[in-house]
Protein backbone atom coordinates (compact mmCIF):
# COMPACT_ATOMS: atom_id res chain seq x y z
CA UNK A 1 0.00 0.00 0.00
CA UNK A 2 0.78 3.70 -0.58
CA UNK A 3 2.58 5.39 2.57
CA UNK A 4 -0.14 7.53 3.51
CA UNK A 5 1.99 9.36 6.16
CA UNK A 6 2.90 11.72 3.25
CA UNK A 7 0.01 13.92 2.82
CA UNK A 8 0.23 14.51 6.53
CA UNK A 9 2.62 17.29 5.21
CA UNK A 10 0.46 19.31 3.26
CA UNK A 11 -2.11 19.63 5.66
CA UNK A 12 -0.46 20.15 8.94
CA UNK A 13 -0.98 23.31 9.36
CA UNK A 14 -4.83 23.26 8.66
CA UNK A 15 -4.84 20.52 10.53
CA UNK A 16 -2.93 21.61 14.04
CA UNK A 17 -4.83 25.43 13.39
CA UNK A 18 -8.24 23.19 14.39
CA UNK A 19 -6.21 20.90 17.49
CA UNK A 20 -7.36 23.33 20.79
CA UNK A 21 -3.39 24.10 20.98
CA UNK A 22 -4.67 27.32 22.65
CA UNK A 23 -4.05 27.45 26.11
CA UNK A 24 -3.99 30.54 28.88
CA UNK A 25 -1.11 32.22 29.28
CA UNK A 26 -0.48 30.65 33.18
CA UNK A 27 -0.67 27.56 32.19
CA UNK A 28 2.15 25.13 31.56
CA UNK A 29 1.65 23.22 28.48
CA UNK A 30 4.00 21.03 27.25
CA UNK A 31 3.19 20.06 23.13
CA UNK A 32 4.67 16.80 22.14
CA UNK A 33 3.98 14.11 19.36
CA UNK A 34 2.83 10.45 19.93
CA UNK A 35 3.17 7.93 17.47
CA UNK A 36 -0.13 8.08 16.01
CA UNK A 37 -2.98 6.36 17.70
CA UNK A 38 -3.10 3.99 20.75
CA UNK A 39 -5.01 0.98 20.61
CA UNK A 40 -6.66 2.21 23.58
CA UNK A 41 -5.78 3.55 27.32
CA UNK A 42 -6.12 -0.21 29.27
CA UNK A 43 -2.31 -0.56 30.72
CA UNK A 44 -3.08 -4.62 30.60
CA UNK A 45 -3.46 -4.68 27.21
CA UNK A 46 -1.10 -2.07 25.90
CA UNK A 47 1.75 -3.56 24.42
CA UNK A 48 3.08 -1.19 21.32
CA UNK A 49 5.34 1.84 20.92
CA UNK A 50 2.82 4.45 20.66
CA UNK A 51 1.19 3.22 24.41
CA UNK A 52 4.44 3.47 26.34
CA UNK A 53 4.48 7.33 26.57
CA UNK A 54 1.14 7.81 27.50
CA UNK A 55 1.03 4.96 30.40
CA UNK A 56 4.38 5.86 32.12
CA UNK A 57 2.57 9.07 32.74
CA UNK A 58 -1.22 7.80 33.45
CA UNK A 59 0.13 5.36 35.86
CA UNK A 60 2.87 3.78 38.01
CA UNK A 61 3.72 0.59 39.49
CA UNK A 62 5.21 -0.99 42.30
CA UNK A 63 9.23 0.05 41.34
CA UNK A 64 9.70 2.26 38.08
CA UNK A 65 13.74 2.64 36.16
CA UNK A 66 15.17 5.51 36.25
CA UNK A 67 16.68 7.68 33.57
CA UNK A 68 20.25 5.91 34.30
CA UNK A 69 18.75 2.47 34.36
CA UNK A 70 18.67 1.73 37.47
CA UNK A 71 15.52 0.40 39.55
CA UNK A 72 13.91 2.99 42.31
CA UNK A 73 10.44 3.06 44.16
CA UNK A 74 7.23 3.52 43.10
CA UNK A 75 4.37 3.16 44.89
CA UNK A 76 6.34 0.56 46.97
CA UNK A 77 8.25 2.23 49.64
CA UNK A 78 10.35 -0.98 49.67
CA UNK A 79 11.16 -4.72 48.99
CA UNK A 80 12.65 -7.70 50.55
CA UNK A 81 13.87 -10.76 48.76
CA UNK A 82 13.58 -13.84 50.65
CA UNK A 83 17.17 -16.06 50.98
CA UNK A 84 15.89 -18.53 48.51
CA UNK A 85 15.18 -15.74 46.07
CA UNK A 86 11.93 -16.72 45.87
CA UNK A 87 9.39 -14.62 48.11
CA UNK A 88 9.12 -10.85 47.29
CA UNK A 89 7.45 -8.60 50.02
CA UNK A 90 6.20 -5.03 49.01
CA UNK A 91 5.18 -2.61 50.99
CA UNK A 92 2.69 0.05 49.36
CA UNK A 93 3.04 3.87 50.24
CA UNK A 94 0.19 4.55 52.50
CA UNK A 95 -0.49 8.29 50.65
CA UNK A 96 -1.51 7.06 47.47
CA UNK A 97 -5.07 7.98 45.94
CA UNK A 98 -6.63 7.16 42.73
CA UNK A 99 -7.37 10.20 41.05
CA UNK A 100 -11.13 10.00 41.95
CA UNK A 101 -9.99 9.81 46.35
CA UNK A 102 -10.15 5.85 46.11
CA UNK A 103 -6.42 4.66 48.12
CA UNK A 104 -4.47 2.24 46.53
CA UNK A 105 -4.82 -1.04 48.05
CA UNK A 106 -3.04 -4.27 47.42
CA UNK A 107 -5.74 -6.02 46.23
CA UNK A 108 -5.46 -3.89 42.97
CA UNK A 109 -2.57 -5.28 42.15
CA UNK A 110 -4.29 -8.99 42.73
CA UNK A 111 -7.40 -8.35 40.05
CA UNK A 112 -4.68 -6.56 37.48
CA UNK A 113 -2.38 -9.43 37.75
CA UNK A 114 -5.62 -11.76 37.65
CA UNK A 115 -7.08 -10.01 34.37
CA UNK A 116 -3.25 -10.04 32.42
CA UNK A 117 -3.32 -13.65 33.35
CA UNK A 118 -7.00 -14.60 32.45
CA UNK A 119 -6.23 -16.68 29.15
CA UNK A 120 -9.66 -15.36 27.79
CA UNK A 121 -8.04 -11.68 28.22
CA UNK A 122 -5.59 -12.59 25.53
CA UNK A 123 -2.86 -10.33 26.79
CA UNK A 124 0.14 -9.85 24.93
CA UNK A 125 2.32 -10.05 28.09
CA UNK A 126 0.85 -12.35 30.01
CA UNK A 127 3.63 -14.54 29.88
CA UNK A 128 5.99 -11.93 32.01
CA UNK A 129 4.01 -13.22 35.17
CA UNK A 130 4.45 -17.00 34.10
CA UNK A 131 7.51 -17.20 36.43
CA UNK A 132 4.77 -16.62 39.83
CA UNK A 133 3.91 -20.05 41.45
CA UNK A 134 1.14 -21.38 39.27
CA UNK A 135 0.59 -18.13 37.05
CA UNK A 136 1.23 -19.92 33.94
CA UNK A 137 -1.34 -23.01 34.28
CA UNK A 138 -4.10 -20.47 35.60
CA UNK A 139 -3.70 -18.95 32.18
CA UNK A 140 -3.73 -21.95 30.27
CA UNK A 141 -6.62 -23.13 31.96
CA UNK A 142 -5.27 -26.29 33.90
CA UNK A 143 -5.86 -23.75 37.18
CA UNK A 144 -9.65 -22.47 37.69
CA UNK A 145 -8.62 -21.38 41.41
CA UNK A 146 -6.61 -17.99 41.17
CA UNK A 147 -6.14 -18.17 45.17
CA UNK A 148 -3.14 -20.50 44.11
CA UNK A 149 -1.60 -18.90 42.35
CA UNK A 150 1.39 -17.15 43.86
CA UNK A 151 0.29 -13.77 44.69
CA UNK A 152 -1.67 -12.61 48.16
CA UNK A 153 -2.19 -9.07 50.04
CA UNK A 154 -2.52 -9.77 53.45
CA UNK A 155 -3.42 -6.67 53.96
CA UNK A 156 -3.88 -3.16 52.37
CA UNK A 157 -0.24 -2.21 52.02
CA UNK A 158 1.41 -5.20 51.60
CA UNK A 159 1.56 -7.58 48.86
CA UNK A 160 3.20 -11.32 48.48
CA UNK A 161 4.83 -12.60 45.38
CA UNK A 162 5.81 -16.03 45.19
CA UNK A 163 7.61 -17.86 42.38
CA UNK A 164 7.96 -20.92 41.18
CA UNK A 165 11.85 -20.73 41.01
CA UNK A 166 14.47 -17.89 41.72
CA UNK A 167 14.87 -15.39 38.71
CA UNK A 168 17.50 -12.90 39.05
CA UNK A 169 15.57 -10.33 36.80
CA UNK A 170 12.03 -10.45 38.22
CA UNK A 171 12.23 -7.58 40.09
CA UNK A 172 12.52 -5.56 37.02
CA UNK A 173 9.21 -6.86 36.05
CA UNK A 174 7.07 -4.73 38.08
CA UNK A 175 8.27 -1.95 36.57
CA UNK A 176 6.38 -2.50 33.11
CA UNK A 177 2.90 -1.50 32.82
CA UNK A 178 1.21 -4.25 32.13
CA UNK A 179 1.56 -5.20 35.67
CA UNK A 180 0.25 -1.44 37.38
CA UNK A 181 -2.72 -1.98 39.38
CA UNK A 182 -6.72 -1.79 37.79
CA UNK A 183 -9.84 -0.77 39.52
CA UNK A 184 -12.32 -3.76 38.88
CA UNK A 185 -14.91 -2.31 40.60
CA UNK A 186 -14.96 0.81 37.98
CA UNK A 187 -14.00 -2.35 35.25
CA UNK A 188 -16.74 -4.32 36.24
CA UNK A 189 -19.31 -1.38 35.99
CA UNK A 190 -18.58 -0.68 33.05
CA UNK A 191 -16.76 -2.71 30.86
CA UNK A 192 -17.17 -0.61 27.72
CA UNK A 193 -16.57 2.69 28.89
CA UNK A 194 -13.82 2.89 31.96
CA UNK A 195 -11.19 3.65 29.88
CA UNK A 196 -12.73 6.79 27.87
CA UNK A 197 -11.32 10.50 28.90
CA UNK A 198 -13.49 11.56 31.86
CA UNK A 199 -14.43 8.24 33.55
CA UNK A 200 -10.47 6.70 33.00
CA UNK A 201 -9.21 6.92 36.77
CA UNK A 202 -5.79 6.74 37.26
CA UNK A 203 -2.90 7.20 40.26
CA UNK A 204 -0.17 8.82 37.73
CA UNK A 205 1.00 12.27 37.79
CA UNK A 206 -1.50 12.94 34.93
CA UNK A 207 -5.21 12.37 33.99
CA UNK A 208 -6.88 11.53 30.47
CA UNK A 209 -8.22 14.53 29.68
CA UNK A 210 -9.24 13.89 26.06
CA UNK A 211 -8.64 11.47 23.16
CA UNK A 212 -9.76 12.19 19.61
CA UNK A 213 -8.55 10.22 17.25
CA UNK A 214 -6.44 10.88 14.11
CA UNK A 215 -5.83 14.21 15.57
CA UNK A 216 -4.61 14.37 19.45
CA UNK A 217 -4.31 13.19 22.96
CA UNK A 218 -4.27 15.69 25.70
CA UNK A 219 -3.24 14.74 29.26
CA UNK A 220 -3.84 17.67 32.52
CA UNK A 221 -2.18 16.93 35.90
CA UNK A 222 -3.78 15.29 38.41
CA UNK A 223 -4.12 17.04 41.66
CA UNK A 224 -4.24 13.71 44.04
CA UNK A 225 -1.10 12.78 42.93
CA UNK A 226 1.23 11.72 46.00
CA UNK A 227 4.52 12.63 44.23
CA UNK A 228 7.17 15.24 43.23
CA UNK A 229 6.71 16.49 39.68
CA UNK A 230 7.69 19.56 37.81
CA UNK A 231 4.90 22.16 36.93
CA UNK A 232 3.33 20.77 33.83
CA UNK A 233 -0.40 21.34 34.34
CA UNK A 234 -1.20 19.73 30.83
CA UNK A 235 0.12 17.80 28.19
CA UNK A 236 -0.94 17.94 24.53
CA UNK A 237 -0.15 15.16 22.40
CA UNK A 238 -0.40 15.53 18.58
CA UNK A 239 -1.12 11.71 17.23
CA UNK A 240 1.84 12.31 13.94
CA UNK A 241 3.37 8.91 12.71
CA UNK A 242 5.44 10.36 9.80
CA UNK A 243 8.83 11.00 11.95
CA UNK A 244 9.37 13.68 8.60
CA UNK A 245 6.26 15.34 9.38
CA UNK A 246 6.77 15.47 13.15
CA UNK A 247 10.17 17.70 13.26
CA UNK A 248 8.08 19.72 10.55
CA UNK A 249 5.46 20.73 13.50
CA UNK A 250 8.10 21.11 15.39
CA UNK A 251 9.88 24.01 13.82
CA UNK A 252 6.87 25.49 12.49
CA UNK A 253 6.29 26.38 16.04
CA UNK A 254 3.14 23.73 16.58
CA UNK A 255 5.13 21.41 19.03
CA UNK A 256 8.03 21.98 21.69
CA UNK A 257 9.46 18.31 22.17
CA UNK A 258 9.57 15.63 19.54
CA UNK A 259 11.68 11.80 19.70
CA UNK A 260 12.46 9.54 17.05
CA UNK A 261 13.64 11.82 14.42
CA UNK A 262 14.45 9.99 11.52
CA UNK A 263 18.06 9.76 10.04
CA UNK A 264 18.19 12.52 7.24
CA UNK A 265 16.77 15.14 9.58
CA UNK A 266 18.89 14.18 12.45
CA UNK A 267 21.99 14.59 10.13
CA UNK A 268 19.88 18.28 8.68
CA UNK A 269 19.66 19.33 12.54
CA UNK A 270 22.33 17.44 14.78
CA UNK A 271 24.58 20.43 15.03
CA UNK A 272 21.72 22.48 16.35
CA UNK A 273 21.85 23.61 19.95
CA UNK A 274 18.18 22.25 20.82
CA UNK A 275 19.16 18.59 19.18
CA UNK A 276 20.29 15.75 21.51
CA UNK A 277 20.71 12.16 21.29
CA UNK A 278 21.39 8.87 23.26
CA UNK A 279 21.84 5.55 22.64
CA UNK A 280 18.26 3.24 23.08
CA UNK A 281 18.48 -0.30 23.96
CA UNK A 282 17.20 -1.29 20.97
CA UNK A 283 16.99 -3.71 18.00
CA UNK A 284 15.72 -3.68 14.30
CA UNK A 285 15.27 -6.73 12.56
CA UNK A 286 14.20 -9.24 10.18
CA UNK A 287 11.16 -11.39 12.02
CA UNK A 288 10.66 -13.87 9.01
CA UNK A 289 7.49 -16.10 9.00
CA UNK A 290 8.41 -19.60 8.76
CA UNK A 291 5.00 -20.28 8.74
CA UNK A 292 4.27 -18.90 5.13
CA UNK A 293 5.49 -20.37 2.39
CA UNK A 294 8.15 -20.39 0.88
CA UNK A 295 9.75 -18.92 4.01
CA UNK A 296 8.90 -22.03 5.66
CA UNK A 297 12.40 -23.23 3.91
CA UNK A 298 15.15 -22.47 5.94
CA UNK A 299 17.74 -22.05 3.48
CA UNK A 300 15.59 -19.53 1.49
CA UNK A 301 15.96 -17.59 5.27
CA UNK A 302 19.17 -17.62 5.38
CA UNK A 303 19.84 -16.94 1.86
CA UNK A 304 18.07 -13.94 2.17
CA UNK A 305 19.86 -13.04 5.49
CA UNK A 306 23.53 -13.42 3.69
CA UNK A 307 22.39 -11.14 1.17
CA UNK A 308 21.95 -8.48 3.18
CA UNK A 309 24.74 -5.64 3.42
CA UNK A 310 24.15 -4.53 6.91
CA UNK A 311 27.14 -1.83 6.30
CA UNK A 312 25.72 -0.33 3.35
CA UNK A 313 22.35 -0.34 4.96
CA UNK A 314 24.03 1.70 7.87
CA UNK A 315 25.49 4.26 5.16
CA UNK A 316 22.30 4.46 3.93
CA UNK A 317 21.10 5.69 7.42
CA UNK A 318 23.24 8.44 7.28
CA UNK A 319 25.56 6.29 9.88
CA UNK A 320 23.27 7.37 12.62
CA UNK A 321 22.97 3.73 13.62
CA UNK A 322 25.03 0.83 14.83
CA UNK A 323 25.64 -2.37 12.63
CA UNK A 324 23.84 -4.64 14.43
CA UNK A 325 26.10 -8.39 15.31
CA UNK A 326 23.66 -10.08 17.37
CA UNK A 327 20.09 -9.92 18.47
CA UNK A 328 21.04 -8.39 21.83
CA UNK A 329 21.60 -4.26 21.64
CA UNK A 330 24.97 -3.31 23.44
CA UNK A 331 24.51 -2.87 27.25
CA UNK A 332 22.08 -6.03 27.53
CA UNK A 333 23.96 -9.02 28.73
CA UNK A 334 27.12 -10.66 26.86
CA UNK A 335 27.16 -9.18 23.29
CA UNK A 336 29.49 -11.41 21.09
CA UNK A 337 29.04 -15.56 20.77
CA UNK A 338 33.19 -16.69 21.75
CA UNK A 339 35.36 -17.64 18.27
CA UNK A 340 32.31 -16.65 15.70
CA UNK A 341 30.39 -14.22 14.39
CA UNK A 342 26.56 -13.69 15.88
CA UNK A 343 24.83 -13.73 12.66
CA UNK A 344 24.99 -14.26 9.16
CA UNK A 345 27.64 -12.02 7.62
CA UNK A 346 27.09 -10.24 4.00
CA UNK A 347 28.17 -12.95 1.78
CA UNK A 348 26.72 -13.43 -1.74
CA UNK A 349 28.14 -16.91 -2.39
CA UNK A 350 26.82 -18.51 0.53
CA UNK A 351 23.68 -16.20 -0.05
CA UNK A 352 23.71 -18.29 -3.65
CA UNK A 353 24.47 -21.61 -2.60
CA UNK A 354 21.39 -21.25 0.01
CA UNK A 355 18.97 -19.96 -2.78
CA UNK A 356 20.10 -23.24 -4.63
CA UNK A 357 19.65 -25.37 -1.92
CA UNK A 358 16.32 -24.07 -0.79
CA UNK A 359 14.76 -25.09 -4.37
CA UNK A 360 13.00 -21.20 -4.91
CA UNK A 361 12.67 -19.92 -8.31
CA UNK A 362 13.54 -16.09 -7.85
CA UNK A 363 12.47 -15.46 -11.83
CA UNK A 364 9.21 -16.56 -11.51
CA UNK A 365 7.00 -13.49 -11.30
CA UNK A 366 4.58 -15.96 -9.28
CA UNK A 367 7.19 -16.10 -6.15
CA UNK A 368 7.18 -12.17 -4.85
CA UNK A 369 7.69 -11.95 -1.44
CA UNK A 370 5.87 -9.61 0.60
CA UNK A 371 7.57 -7.51 3.33
CA UNK A 372 5.72 -5.45 5.88
CA UNK A 373 7.10 -2.61 7.69
CA UNK A 374 5.27 -0.09 10.32
CA UNK A 375 5.02 3.48 8.63
CA UNK A 376 8.01 5.49 10.49
CA UNK A 377 9.99 6.93 8.28
CA UNK A 378 13.65 4.64 8.72
CA UNK A 379 11.87 2.02 8.67
CA UNK A 380 9.92 2.11 5.32
CA UNK A 381 13.89 3.35 4.42
CA UNK A 382 14.93 -0.46 5.29
CA UNK A 383 12.12 -2.19 3.95
CA UNK A 384 13.25 -0.35 0.67
CA UNK A 385 16.91 -0.99 1.32
CA UNK A 386 16.04 -5.20 1.31
CA UNK A 387 13.69 -4.97 -0.99
CA UNK A 388 16.75 -3.24 -3.50
CA UNK A 389 19.20 -5.44 -2.29
CA UNK A 390 17.11 -8.90 -2.69
CA UNK A 391 16.41 -7.64 -6.31
CA UNK A 392 19.77 -6.96 -7.21
CA UNK A 393 21.38 -9.59 -5.36
CA UNK A 394 19.08 -12.80 -5.65
CA UNK A 395 16.61 -11.43 -8.34
CA UNK A 396 13.66 -12.07 -5.47
CA UNK A 397 11.02 -9.56 -5.98
CA UNK A 398 9.76 -8.08 -2.97
CA UNK A 399 6.62 -5.82 -2.49
CA UNK A 400 6.79 -3.51 0.88
CA UNK A 401 3.58 -2.97 2.24
CA UNK A 402 3.78 -0.13 5.01
CA UNK A 403 0.97 -0.05 7.97
CA UNK A 404 -0.19 2.85 10.05
CA UNK A 405 1.58 1.47 13.69
CA UNK A 406 -1.89 1.06 15.11
CA UNK A 407 -2.25 -1.46 12.56
CA UNK A 408 1.06 -2.52 11.91
CA UNK A 409 1.01 -3.57 16.30
CA UNK A 410 -2.69 -4.55 15.97
CA UNK A 411 -2.88 -8.43 17.17
CA UNK A 412 -5.80 -8.49 14.58
CA UNK A 413 -3.55 -7.95 11.68
CA UNK A 414 -2.86 -10.91 9.62
CA UNK A 415 0.44 -11.89 8.94
CA UNK A 416 -0.52 -14.95 6.94
CA UNK A 417 0.04 -13.62 3.64
CA UNK A 418 3.32 -11.29 4.99
CA UNK A 419 6.37 -13.39 4.43
CA UNK A 420 8.94 -10.71 6.96
CA UNK A 421 8.45 -7.92 8.92
CA UNK A 422 10.90 -5.38 9.76
CA UNK A 423 10.30 -5.05 13.40
CA UNK A 424 12.39 -3.67 16.45
CA UNK A 425 12.03 -4.07 19.99
CA UNK A 426 13.29 -1.94 22.54
CA UNK A 427 14.06 -3.33 26.21
CA UNK A 428 11.20 -2.89 28.43
CA UNK A 429 13.72 -3.64 31.49
CA UNK A 430 17.58 -4.08 31.41
CA UNK A 431 17.89 -7.62 30.46
CA UNK A 432 18.26 -10.63 27.66
CA UNK A 433 15.57 -12.21 28.67
CA UNK A 434 13.39 -9.47 27.68
CA UNK A 435 14.57 -9.53 24.13
CA UNK A 436 14.91 -13.57 23.97
CA UNK A 437 11.35 -14.30 25.76
CA UNK A 438 9.45 -12.57 23.17
CA UNK A 439 9.94 -15.52 20.43
CA UNK A 440 8.70 -17.99 23.19
CA UNK A 441 6.00 -19.57 21.85
CA UNK A 442 3.26 -18.61 24.24
CA UNK A 443 4.63 -15.01 23.99
CA UNK A 444 2.14 -12.60 22.29
CA UNK A 445 4.79 -10.86 21.01
CA UNK A 446 5.59 -13.69 19.26
CA UNK A 447 4.73 -11.86 15.78
CA UNK A 448 5.07 -14.94 13.62
CA UNK A 449 4.28 -17.47 15.42
CA UNK A 450 7.31 -19.59 15.49
CA UNK A 451 7.36 -22.35 17.75
CA UNK A 452 10.54 -24.37 18.95
CA UNK A 453 10.23 -26.51 21.87
CA UNK A 454 13.88 -26.50 22.08
CA UNK A 455 14.29 -22.68 22.04
CA UNK A 456 11.83 -22.62 25.04
CA UNK A 457 13.43 -24.92 27.13
CA UNK A 458 16.68 -23.11 26.73
CA UNK A 459 14.99 -19.61 27.79
CA UNK A 460 13.17 -21.28 30.55
CA UNK A 461 16.34 -22.78 32.02
CA UNK A 462 18.68 -19.18 31.66
CA UNK A 463 15.67 -17.40 33.88
CA UNK A 464 16.21 -19.95 36.82
CA UNK A 465 19.90 -20.05 36.26
CA UNK A 466 21.29 -17.33 38.83
CA UNK A 467 24.72 -17.57 37.79
CA UNK A 468 25.78 -14.79 35.17
CA UNK A 469 28.09 -17.29 33.24
CA UNK A 470 25.87 -19.94 33.30
CA UNK A 471 22.75 -17.62 31.55
CA UNK A 472 25.35 -16.46 28.84
CA UNK A 473 26.09 -19.69 27.85
CA UNK A 474 22.24 -20.95 27.30
CA UNK A 475 21.55 -17.18 25.92
CA UNK A 476 24.23 -18.08 23.36
CA UNK A 477 22.87 -21.76 22.55
CA UNK A 478 19.48 -19.89 22.03
CA UNK A 479 20.49 -16.88 19.84
CA UNK A 480 22.46 -19.86 17.99
CA UNK A 481 19.37 -21.60 17.29
CA UNK A 482 16.96 -18.22 16.77
CA UNK A 483 19.38 -16.76 14.37
CA UNK A 484 21.86 -18.74 12.83
CA UNK A 485 19.94 -22.56 12.95
CA UNK A 486 16.98 -21.34 11.90
CA UNK A 487 16.53 -18.01 11.12
CA UNK A 488 14.06 -16.84 12.22
CA UNK A 489 15.86 -13.10 13.47
CA UNK A 490 18.28 -11.52 11.51
CA UNK A 491 19.50 -8.50 13.25
CA UNK A 492 20.11 -5.24 11.26
CA UNK A 493 21.14 -2.27 13.66
CA UNK A 494 21.22 -1.03 17.29
CA UNK A 495 18.79 1.63 18.45
CA UNK A 496 19.90 5.41 18.50
CA UNK A 497 17.20 8.44 19.61
CA UNK A 498 17.15 11.55 19.28
CA UNK A 499 15.01 14.91 20.18
CA UNK A 500 15.00 18.30 19.14
CA UNK A 501 13.61 19.90 22.65
CA UNK A 502 13.30 23.69 23.01
CA UNK A 503 15.32 25.60 25.84
CA UNK A 504 12.20 26.48 27.58
CA UNK A 505 12.29 22.88 28.87
CA UNK A 506 13.99 21.46 31.63
CA UNK A 507 14.58 18.41 33.14
CA UNK A 508 14.70 15.80 30.02
CA UNK A 509 16.47 12.88 30.72
CA UNK A 510 16.93 10.49 27.85
CA UNK A 511 17.11 6.77 28.89
CA UNK A 512 18.25 4.03 27.49
CA UNK A 513 14.38 2.01 27.36
CA UNK A 514 12.78 5.62 26.38
CA UNK A 515 10.72 5.65 29.45
CA UNK A 516 11.14 9.57 30.00
CA UNK A 517 8.60 10.47 32.27
CA UNK A 518 6.84 14.30 32.03
CA UNK A 519 6.96 14.27 35.89
CA UNK A 520 10.10 15.42 35.55
CA UNK A 521 9.92 18.02 33.05
CA UNK A 522 9.62 21.87 33.84
CA UNK A 523 8.93 25.17 31.67
CA UNK A 524 10.58 28.44 32.32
Amino acid sequence: MKNPFLLFLLFSALFFSNLGFSESKTEKVLRIRTFGDPLGFDWNRAYTPVEATLMRNLMEGLVEISSTGTLKPALATSWKISADGKTYTFKLRKDVKWSDGVPLKASHFIDSWKRLLTGSFKANYAYLLFDILNAEDFHKGLLSDFSSVGVKAPDDNTLVVTLKNPVAFWIWIPTFWVTFPIRKDLIDKSPSEWQLPGKLVTLGPFKLSSYEQKRQVVLEKNPLYYGKRGNLDKVISALASDDNAAVKLYEDGHLDFVTKISSSEAARVKDRPDFTSWTEARTVYLNFNPNTPPLNQVQLRLAISYAIDRSALTKRLESNYEMADGFLPPGIGKKKIKNKPESPAFDLEKAKLYLKKSGFNAGDPKNNLILGTVGFTDEVMVAEFIRDSLKKNLNIDVKVLVFEPKDFYSPLISLSDVHFLVNRWTADFPDPDNFFSIFLSGSGNNRTRWNSPAYDLLIKKAREALKPKERDILYDKAHELLVNEEAIVFPLYYGQNAALVRPTIGGFKPSPTNSYLFKDFTLK
